[in-house]
């Protein structure tokens, strides 16, 4: 095969478990996947890798995008078991993976993975743009590769042009309304935020911008409540946090500086604290919203089911390019 010819490996360590069924291992392993159509046509040969050894080979006939709306930059692929398995099947490329990367996903020249165990991934930067060449080595997937797919969904997204303007206030008001107009539906995002189980939820009462509180939410007659200071793209300092313990709730009027009880008070965020963060706060990733409202069943939600699954896909992106 020419030198150009690429194998894709693909670290599969969740998703294994010994005498998975063949049908469920092709499932796993054809989709969907960070890369670009670029590269991947390149693959003649990927590779099912769990616990640092090939479990399986295949060979793809054809590439797609992933047709769920939030996850543009993923691809995955239609093929069949290799017919030269044998050659890769129990070989140990766990050196291919560089320690400490949480990526799945990895090129590397196929005539490579025959060679000794010599072939081991370096230190340089990632692959950058999709025609640069890859050379004799396992790398990830580049950043443009990963990150384009999901600017160019951006622009085309008339939801997201409409919450440019007001950033953090645009979720804080559409996950408000969410919770208010639909609190047994959005149960998963109420757990989360809540950091509890909320076994049977048929009001809850939200407010918004309360004496500066972002979102004050109140499951009616069910604890903790919850108290969010959303920041979607900066984080706050304790100090600023700390200001808001002492605010009044229409559950807590006269509380004190140490913050109301049975009452949760929660940073929402893109990115993680640098800091501890004072008491009682806690902190609460996008990327868990994200997961939270996957659970949601859409179309329970009626009228509101498009446009609830236009900012899911929304809140996705803007994980996958955090």
């Amino acid at each position: 095969m020419p030198n150009d010819d690429l194998a894709l490996l693909l670290r599969l360590n969740k998703s294994w478990y010994d005498d998975i069924p063949p049908d469920e291992l092709y499932e796993t392993t054809r989709a969907w996947w960070v890369m670009s159509v670029a590269n991947a046509e390149r693959v003649v040969r990927v590779l099912a890798v769990a616990g640092g050894l090939v479990r399986e080979v295949y060979e793809p006939a054809e590439w797609l995008h992933s047709p769920v709306e939030g996850l543009e930059n993923r691809i995955g692929f239609n093929g069949s078991v290799a017919s030269d398995r044998d050659k890769y099947v129990g070989r140990d490329v766990a050196h291919l993976f560089r320690p400490g990367s949480a990526n799945p996903v990895r090129y590397l020249p196929l005539n490579a993975v025959l060679a000794d165990s010599s072939v081991t991934p370096t230190g340089a930067e990632p692959v950058a743009a999709e025609s640069e060449p890859i050379a004799h080595e396992a790398v990830e997937p580049g950043l443009l590769e990963r990150v384009l797919p999901l600017l160019d969904a951006f622009e085309h997204d008339l939801l997201w042009a409409q919450s440019r303007a007001g950033q953090e206030l645009f979720h804080s008001n559409t996950l408000g309304w969410l919770l208010r107009k639909h609190p047994q539906e959005l149960r998963p995002l109420l757990e989360v935020l809540g950091g509890a189980t909320y076994p049977d939820i048929d009001a809850i009462r939200v407010a918004r911008e309360l004496k500066h509180l972002d979102v004050v939410v109140d499951p009616v007659d069910a604890h903790p409540k919850v108290v969010v200071e959303n920041k979607l793209y900066s984080i706050p300092y304790p100090a600023q946090l700390l200001k808001y313990n002492p605010v009044a709730l229409p559950w807590s009027p006269n509380h004190g500086e140490a913050g109301a009880s049975n009452t949760r008070y929660v940073l929402l965020s893109l990115m993680d604290p640098s800091f501890d963060l004072p008491a009682p706060w806690v902190h609460v990733n996008y990327s868990a919203v994200s997961d939270a409202l996957e659970l949601v069943d859409a179309p329970a939600l009626g009228r509101t089911a498009d446009l609830f699954t236009r900012y899911r896909a929304l809140v996705q992106r803007l994980v996958a390019l955090a």
